[in-house]
């Protein structure tokens, strides 16, 4: 093993080994969602919402989050958030083994769920570049990202066998892989911002204007970050409204499994696999910005093929190239804002740029689920590839001649 590898970094592991057993365990339960909604439902607007109920918590309360995540401790931030994942998961467990379940209750504790899942996540990220080198952060982000499509390829298949049998399984797996990721993070002992910008930190914390405008400051003064922020709010827009009925068109007008269901979307994991293994190599071979157009085009093929599929088959290729596309625009992203934004305002400029990320979503994922219920649900994944080829060419023809000088720097050296 190299000395200078990430591997030797027994910090950077436990974040490791907690990833990956609690992205087994909590894709239990985003395919349990749309399976049980669909039960109690059967309706494309009552998924949409469930979506748009999702990324609420970017949108509501992401630069809050970020705020907390910059002043308190880190790792007792993570605790929290995973203790309150566990509860809201354990309520829903008893009401459905109890057939009390109703959509309201999926509702008010998914959002609870999905705050608290943002939150941990948000640290995540924001320690990383506190154990790991500024030229390891590719290394690091990929091999997290191989970890997750790894675990997605394979724990959809486990869940749509087990919901075979029953559904509750799910939010079980689910609580013990938010318990491991509780142990894990109670390890950490990075659990502070950078010491030099410590002081500042806590000087100005009554006051969450100041402390958000920094935030905002950091990220718009950094060009190329708040560029690429905007693209990928277009992208998300797009893909949104394709999620969100996604699985709807797959039970309802493809007929298709449960165990099927599971396939479909493993193959969304292998396309991240496919992702977090070129992710190192492509720096190599494309500039930096042919990289982000290139998963632009890639990912509104993948659209068109679902367009066009009438098979399970056809879904699992769509989603394999979608994934490859957004999940490959996404490992530079991170990266880029990982290297180029100090310690202390990461989490402020992480919780900004995901607001800005998701702001539109919730309306797209109501209104995917509000338009599906009048036209063929298909039109909407054509829709989704012609806002994202348009997109290509605007980033082509615009957005890299716009961005001339990039006050954060480049990403790659």
């Amino acid at each position: 093993m190299e000395k200078n590898s990430i591997w030797t970094n027994n910090q950077f592991k436990l974040l490791w080994t907690g990833n990956i057993l609690s992205e087994i365990s909590f894709n239990f339960f985003t395919l349990w969602l749309p399976i049980v909604i669909f039960f109690l439902t059967q309706s494309t607007l009552a998924m949409g919402t469930m979506r748009a109920i999702q990324v609420l918590p970017n949108i509501l309360l992401g630069i809050l989050i970020g705020i907390m995540i910059d002043r308190y401790n880190r790792r007792n931030v993570m605790i929290l958030s995973s203790l309150i994942i566990i509860l809201s998961l354990a309520i829903l467990y008893f009401l459905l083994v109890f057939k009390m379940l109703e959509i309201w209750h999926i509702y008010i504790l998914g959002f609870f769920i999905f705050t608290f899942s943002y939150t941990l996540g948000n640290s995540y990220d924001t320690v990383i570049p506190e154990i790991v080198k500024d030229d390891q952060l590719v290394k690091a982000n990929s091999s997290l990202t191989l970890v997750d499509s790894t675990v997605n390829l394979i724990s959809p298949i486990l869940a749509g066998m087990m919901y075979m049998v029953d559904l509750s399984i799910g939010l079980v797996i689910t609580i013990m892989g938010t318990l491991i990721m509780l142990f894990c993070s109670s390890r950490l002992k990075v659990t502070k911002p950078k010491k030099e910008a410590k002081e500042d930190v806590y000087k100005k914390k009554s006051s969450l204007k100041v402390e958000f405008l920094e935030g905002w400051n950091a990220l718009v003064d950094n060009r190329r970050l708040f560029m690429l922020t905007i693209s990928i709010t277009i992208m998300n827009i797009a893909s949104a409204a394709s999620g969100a009925v996604l699985a709807f068109y797959a039970l309802y007008n493809l007929e298709i499994s449960n165990q099927t269901l599971g396939i479909v979307y493993s193959a969304a994991a292998l396309g991240g696999v496919f992702a977090a293994l070129a992710s190192n190599k492509l720096k190599d071979v494309l500039e930096q910005d042919k990289i982000f157009i290139t998963s632009v085009v890639i990912t509104a093929i993948g659209f068109f093929v679902n367009f066009i599929s009438t098979h399970w088959t056809g879904l699992a290729i769509g989603l394999l190239l979608i994934s490859f596309g957004t999940i490959t625009t996404n490992i530079y992203y991170i990266t880029l804002r990982q290297k180029t934004i100090e310690s202390h305002l990461l989490g402020r400029v992480s919780g900004t740029s995901s607001m800005i990320m998701k702001l539109a979503a919730p309306i797209s994922f109501i209104s995917a689920g509000a338009l599906g219920e009048l036209i063929e649900i298909n039109y909407i994944f054509l829709s989704s590839s012609i806002i994202l080829l348009i997109l290509s060419v605007y980033i082509y023809f615009g957005f890299q001649k716009k961005v001339v000088k990039n006050k954060g720097g480049a990403l790659f050296k």
